[in-house]
């Protein structure tokens, strides 16, 4: 019995394509009108797989993890991701992440088939070749054919590294639109000296930046989302997956250190500018770690708390000693990890000023943080992760930092104390254009 189910199982797996819509079909049906269709013809056509991406509904998303009907190509694939773009209610731009590792989780298992029907599916989009380009971005080699017909402009992408293909993207334009890939990924800032322009008030005393909103759903790509948000912001066309190779981006998220490295590296192709205007360097070894945990006791003595012996978490093999970081960590209560990480005022105080002054400026900044898995007063932590959003705007009134976070609709701006910025911050990064100045 257990063989059969299975076996059952992985026939539906294999063949759950059949039960979503043919996408490929639907564009070649729809190529020469599409950009007079509206949101709601859209939604129509695909059912149960379309969601509007930001409180403004000037784009839909699909996700083939995240919808009821998937769409497919030639039957036999399910399409891992479309934005459609709207301005005036009109169809702008559309992207089709045929595939991404990000989505899928795991390699193509038939690269070769796989980039064959996407292949053929473009073929019969028609059209005259424009221009074809071949780059290598740190590990991955990108390959870029547009080509374009009376209506459409097609930008057709593959990346691919040593273990094969990494992303199809297909980008859909009006006619003449399409850039080459070299000036897609570089900024392009149309009022240098006029960001701060873009700064707009709330009804609470708080000032903030309308940062493009990107979804980046299951996949652990907040530091690629994170950078084509800030980058979209100053009107470059980058796509998160191309970013994601860049930043050597795996599953699981992103090693931070690589990517400032990589980012730093990059800079030229982009044309931005860095600057870490914090790093966290409260736990930069083991001894730190019981340095911190030593002030916390103190804390969790006066407040009758129960303290954390550090030794618990250590482990010893010969003369080698190991640091259960997880463990130590989980069991931290988060308002008196708080109150340690916040004893340098002056710390707290600069955050603010760099955080104030960016953001008056019009610069929104990338934000490393903790994310916690239990916040509330009196018990452990529980876990501990990490993740990369931005910080877009202030609430000096209040003492509030306003940011946000790349999960669509809702996210767009939020608020936490000044405090709990700080406690859980881990970088604070200015990424602009390498044309402004910002000082």
């Amino acid at each position: 019995m257990r063989k059969f189910l299975t076996a059952f199982f992985c026939v539906i797996c294999l063949n759950l394509s059949i039960f979503g819509t043919e996408f490929d079909k639907f564009l070649l049906a729809n190529k020469d009108n599409f950009w007079t269709m509206t949101s709601e013809e859209i939604q129509k056509a695909l059912p149960h797989s379309f969601k509007y991406h930001s409180k403004d509904k000037t784009e839909l998303r699909y996700n083939m993890r995240e919808v009821r009907n998937r769409l497919t190509i030639k039957k036999k694939f399910v399409i891992s991701e479309v934005l459609i773009t709207f301005a005036d209610k009109k169809i702008i731009e559309l992207d089709i992440s045929l595939f991404n590792r990000g989505d899928y989780r795991v390699g193509l298992k038939k690269d070769a088939e796989f980039v064959s029907e996407c292949e053929k599916f473009v073929a019969e989009l028609g059209g005259r070749e424009l221009n074809n380009e071949k780059r290598k971005i740190e590990k991955t080699v990108i390959e870029s054919k547009q080509f374009a017909d009376n209506c459409n402009d097609y930008i057709y992408i593959i990346g691919s590294s040593n273990r094969g293909v990494e992303f199809i993207n297909l980008k859909i334009l009006p006619k003449g639109q399409a850039k080459p890939l070299k000036e897609m990924m570089k900024t392009h800032v149309v009022k240098l000296g006029n960001l701060a322009l873009n700064l707009e008030r709330d009804d609470n005393g708080g000032v903030y930046l309308n940062v493009p909103m990107i979804d980046q759903g299951q996949k652990g790509y907040c530091v690629a989302t994170t950078l084509e948000r800030i980058l979209k912001y100053y009107n470059a066309d980058v796509d998160q997956h191309i970013l994601a190779q860049i930043m050597q981006t795996e599953q699981q998220g992103t090693n931070m250190e690589v990517a400032l490295e990589v980012l730093d590296d990059n800079r030229a192709k982009l044309r931005i500018k860095t600057r870490e205007l914090m790093k966290e360097e409260m736990f930069s070894k083991a001894q730190d770690f019981e340095k911190f945990t030593k002030k916390y006791n103190r804390i969790a003595k006066r407040n009758d708390r129960e303290k954390v012996e550090f030794n618990d978490y250590v482990t010893r093999a010969g003369n080698r000693k190991s640091l259960n970081v997880g463990g130590l960590f989980a069991n931290y209560e988060y308002d008196i990890f708080r109150e340690v990480r916040c004893e340098s005022k002056l710390a707290v105080e600069s955050f603010v000023r760099d955080v104030k002054k960016y953001i008056n400026r019009g610069y929104p900044l990338g934000w490393v943080t903790w994310v916690f898995q239990n916040e509330k007063p009196g018990q452990p932590i529980g876990g501990i992760g990490g993740h990369m959003r931005i910080i877009n705007g202030i609430n000096e009134e209040k003492q509030l930092i306003i940011y946000t976070d790349s999960y669509g609709a809702g996210h767009e701006k939020k608020e936490m104390s000044y405090e709990d910025a700080f406690a859980r911050t881990r970088y604070l990064i200015l990424i602009a254009p390498s044309a402004i100045r910002t000082e």
